[in-house]
């Protein structure tokens, strides 16, 4: 995503989709998208890109960077791109090797980011606190979602109660 003095925003954001193959059982599909947004965080505009399952999704890495490298061509001066995607590393990977996103910020969605939280409670509560534990991953699911810096509120609870 980036911004440029308030003129808008641009985000790449390659989604992962299930696909069920008979033969072959579930396979993974890709498909990812680039969008531009307005001052307001609208979305004005969107490509996107897909690709049925393939090993090491080759086909799609190459029709993403076709469709990334005009975009971030032509960035203003000083626009922050940010990375969006699950936390498979291979996402990362490509991220980091691609000469034009290596420096992004990165950033894991917000539904994997939180499924990791029942993860984080297991370790940080007793089998007995259960209610507690629940509680714990909702009020982090909505800090996650809906507050400002709540990934930093995530980190210091979880500091909070690791003692």
């Amino acid at each position: 995503m980036y911004q440029a003095n308030g003129e808008g925003q641009k985000s790449v954001c390659p989604l992962e989709l299930n696909v069920g193959i008979s033969e072959e059982g579930w396979r993974q599909a890709e498909a990812g998208t680039i969008s531009f947004y307005d001052e307001h965080c609208e979305r004005t505009e969107t490509t996107y890109v897909g690709q049925m399952p393939e090993k090491n999704a080759a086909t799609f890495k190459a029709k993403l960077d076709r469709e990334i490298e005009p975009v971030v061509e032509n960035l203003p001066t000083g626009c922050q791109i940010v990375c969006l995607a699950d936390a498979a590393l291979a996402n990362w990977a490509h991220f980091d090797k691609h000469p034009r996103l290596k420096d992004a910020v990165k950033i894991v969605d917000f539904y994997h980011a939180a499924e990791h939280l029942k993860k984080a409670a297991d370790a940080l509560f007793k089998p007995s606190e259960k209610q507690r534990s629940e509680a714990w991953v909702e009020k982090q699911r909505e800090n996650l979602q809906w507050k400002l810096k709540g990934v930093e509120k995530v980190i210091a609870s979880i500091r909070y109660y690791r003692g």
